[in-house]
Parts: structure tokens; sequence; C-alpha cells
């Protein structure tokens, strides 16, 4: 008999939007890691046998895939061929979902990710299109063509328009119809699962589409879900010069999630470089490729729980309420180091409590940051609240040491009014990478997803690089490309942002009276 549906299963589906050339290159990693870990071959989108006991529960799909039916005996006979990408052994193996044999205990049947892709030039979304995972998304290798507005009904919908890609500023007749385009490819998405758990939205915090186009997205998600399901972002931070174009897209953008996505995870590029020891990207070229794998394997690790079985069953409402309160909804997500394919292998692979250091390390980085205490008032940062998520070989009798362990670094201090401090998720997945990729699946892995008020150095940044740029091209470009309409919006702006840094100082001070809120309530 079918084992029983696991009760921390979360239930219903995901709808992911990946917007302009960061969600288009990085939505893809992400779908094609996440396929490995339900047993999907990444590439052709088949599956032939669960990988685990559960994997039979519709819940384990449904909630970022959508059953296509069986697959043709044709394409069940020519997995084998295509699963490693490009004829590698290794990546054949990493897929977790190798060719139909003998002892297959199902029918092959084909899944592809429940996304939307979306640009203002379709460049991005051509190559995409046209590359490793075009047959996962069902789009067999066609390219989109750059019509005003193309939407594709076979397989995963991508969206491209003529419009410029202007930034937060942008706006205008061809924005409004790429929207309302986005909007029916999102429904028709969020028709095929029988719960919506909410939206996820995949995107780059400076670039034009990135920024102006998942503005425009957002506010228009929220009118249509309103208060009854959640809104996630995925925000890629380059960590630009503020004093720029890209910074004011940034704080115009930050301006916006602050009040419309119940949380938004930041992945600071910079950081994550420092941490794997990579060059910093610039332009085209191997060091983004090996960035992004670093990336979606972070974000994969960080939300799993979203679609697995895991021990506290976390789904996309747990996630938007990790933030205590919504003005600090931007939180931070790292994992412990993925090793890298030519590393020498360990004898015994790192226990959980060996992993918690490199796992703590971005954290720490972040709020050890001279210029984050400036921000906050010569203060160091705190946390309101920190879920520590356990993934691979693991039992649960090891995560006590890891937890006193993390508690016990001097850098981790807790609000006093904290609410919620720490959660612990587990999940029994194996760790996956992205095929192809110069990464080594460990044996476990140890993910972090904090939220505290370092972020409020990052805020404080912009709004300097802003003061910096009064009076500059910069600026008098983006007034000639608005209007008086854009000033408005950009001293508004402004001004919310530094009442945000003024409410993570007010947070991260010191309780001076700690038995007020006792005496009152």
């Amino acid at each position: 008999p079918p084992p029983p549906p696991s009760p921390a299963m979360p239930s219903g589906g995901i709808v992911t939007v990946n917007v302009g050339r960061v969600g288009a290159v990085l939505g893809s990693e992400l779908a094609a890691v996440a396929c490995q870990d339900h047993g999907i071959n990444p590439v052709t989108g088949l599956r032939t046998w669960p990988t685990i006991d559960w994997a039979d529960d519709p819940a384990f799909f449904e909630s970022m895939f959508m059953a296509c039916g069986e697959a043709a005996g044709g394409d069940a006979s020519s997995s084998s061929n295509t699963s490693s990408g490009g004829g590698s052994a290794d990546a054949d193996a990493n897929a977790g979902a190798g060719a139909e044999s003998s002892d297959c205990r199902g029918p092959v049947m084909r899944y592809r990710p429940r996304a939307v892709f979306v640009d203002c030039e379709a460049g991005e979304l051509d190559a995409v299109a046209s590359g490793q995972y075009a047959d996962l998304f069902g789009w067999g290798g066609g390219a989109c063509s750059g019509a005003a507005t193309t939407a594709c009904s076979a397989g995963v919908a991508r969206v491209a328009g003529s419009c410029p890609t202007g930034g937060v500023y942008a706006h205008g007749p061809e924005v409004n119809l790429l929207v309302d385009s986005v909007l029916d490819a999102v429904r028709r998405e969020a028709e095929s699962c029988s719960k919506l758990q909410g939206l996820q939205l995949l995107h780059g915090l400076e670039g034009g589409a990135g920024s102006g186009l998942t503005v425009a997205l957002a506010e228009r998600f929220a009118d249509e879900l309103g208060k009854k399901k959640s809104l996630l972002t995925l925000t890629v931070d380059g960590e630009s010069n503020p004093a720029s174009a890209q910074g004011i897209n940034a704080l115009l953008t930050l301006h916006s999630l602050e009040s419309i996505a119940d949380c938004s995870m930041v992945l600071p590029n910079n950081a994550y470089a420092r941490l794997y020891n990579l060059p910093r990207p610039t332009g085209e070229g191997v060091a983004w490729q090996q960035l992004n794998n670093v990336v979606s394997t972070t974000v994969n690790l960080c939300t799993k729980s979203l679609r697995s079985d895991s021990h506290i069953g976390e789904d996309l409402y747990s996630f938007a309420n990790l933030p205590p309160l919504p003005r600090i909804g931007f939180v931070h997500v790292s994992t412990s180091t993925i090793p890298r394919v030519d590393d020498p292998v360990p004898c015994e692979a790192p226990s959980l409590y060996d992993l918690a250091p490199s796992a703590w390390e971005l954290h720490s980085n972040l709020a050890s940051d001279p210029a984050t205490s400036e921000a906050l008032g010569n203060r160091f940062p705190q946390f309101a609240g920190l879920w520590m998520l356990v993934h691979g070989d693991n039992v649960p009798k090891h995560v006590g040491p890891a937890l006193r362990r993390l508690k016990g670094f001097q850098d981790m201090r807790f609000l006093d009014w904290a609410p919620a401090g720490f959660k612990c998720g587990m999940s029994y997945l194996p760790v996956r990478v992205p095929l192809e990729s110069q990464l080594r699946p460990p044996v476990r892995a140890l993910g972090i997803v904090g939220c505290g008020t370092h972020f409020g150095g990052r805020v404080a940044e912009l709004v300097q690089g802003h003061e910096r740029l009064l009076g500059s091209d910069v600026l008098r470009r983006f007034a000639d490309l608005g209007g008086t309409d854009s000033e408005l919006l950009l001293t508004e702006a402004v001004e919310n942002m530094q009442a945000l840094v003024q409410d993570y100082i007010e947070c991260n001070a010191e309780d001076e009276n700690p038995n007020e809120w006792d005496d009152e309530y």
C-alpha cells in the first residue's frame, strides 16, 4: 500500500515569477535544483520512480510542480541520453532521475515547474528558452519572439515586451500591457493547483526590469491577492555603488517592497562571492555562473521546507510571519559552505556541530560591518528571529549541539522583546547542486534564515548615496524621464527609507526599562 501522506507536508501551490535577467537565469537554475529533490530529471522533466518513501504524496509535487501527464515511450527511453545535459556521468548521477528501467514502480510522468518568466526584452528569455532546460519548462527549445507582448500557451509562460528598461520610473501603456499579460499567466498557473499558498518573486534589486517591473507586478499582485495569500520576494542585491542610477533603483524598490511584500529575502552577491573566494563578476563569464550556482543552491536549501516534509512544516505563511514587525521584513539567508569538486574529500563528513561556524559566517560578516554599526547609532546589530534548517543525513539528536554552538557565538545577540528566537526545521532530502557546476553535494548542510537590524546599514548606505547625488546628472536624467511625478516619488522614498533607518535604530536600542511591558500588560 502507498505510504500515508506526511502530516507536516505543506499544502498548496506556489507560483514563482522570475523577473528580468536575474530572474531568468537564477529562476531556471533554482527550478532545476528543486527537480533533483523531487526525483525529476532537470533536463527532460521526466520522473520514473519515487526516491523516498512519501514521494507519492501529491502535496510533494503540488507546491512547485504541475503534472503534464505520462511521457511518450520515445521520451522515456531517451531520458538517459539527455539527463546529463552534456554527456557527463557526474551530472547524470546528480540529476537523481535516471532512465526508465525494468524495476520502475510506476508510469513515467512529466512535470514542469509552476513558474512565469517576464522581462522587458525578449533576449534573455530567448536564451533560456533555447538552453539546457527548455524541455523542463515545456518550451521544446523554441525561442520566444520579440513582439510587443508574447505569452506562450504551451509550457511555462514567458512574457516579453518592447517597453524600455527604465527602472522604477518605467510607465506607460507598454508596461501596463506587459503587467496584464503576466497576471493572466499567473492566474492560469494558480488555477492548476488545489490551493494557492502565495506568490514568490525572484528579481534583481538594482536592474531596470528587476526593480521597476517587479514593483509594478507586486502592486498588482497585492491588489489581486489581498491579505489572504502571502507574497515572498527573493531579492538579489548586486551591492553596486549607492551613488549611481542602480542605487536610485534599489532605493525606490525597497521603498515599495517594504509596504507590499510580506517577507523579502535579500541575497547579497558580493557577500556570497567573498565567502567562496570567487572573483567579483563583471560582464559575462565563468564568475557569474559560479556565483549563480552558489546563490541557487543557497536559496534552494533555505526554501526547501516550502515543498517537502519537515518537522515543523513551514509554509509560505510561516515565512511571511518570520519578521516580528512589518517594517523590518527583510531577512538574509546563508548555508554552510558547499564544497567544490576539486576540494579533498574528508574521511568522515563534517557534523552539524562542525558546520555551524561556516553557516553563521555570512550573518557575522554583515553584522560586524563598521558601516552597519555606525548606521545603527554605534550599537551592535541584533536579531529578532532565526531559523535553523537542517538538510541531508541527520538525526534529531545532532541538532542540539549545533544549536548550542550557534548560541555561543559572541556576535549572536537577540532583541529583548524578540518573540521568536530560534526555530528549527529538518529535512531528510539529500543536498543537491546545479548540474555541471563546480560544487559537490555534501552529505549534510545547515541553513540559517535570519531577521535582524543589520539590514538597516544597507538602507542607510542607499540614503547617503542619494544625498551625494543631489544636483548630479543622474538625478536630472531621472527627472527628465519621469517628470514631476518621479521627483515626488523619489522624495517620498527617501523620507520613508530615512524613517526605516530610524525604526531599525529604535528596534536595536537596548531596553532601558525591561519590566515596562510587564507592568503595562
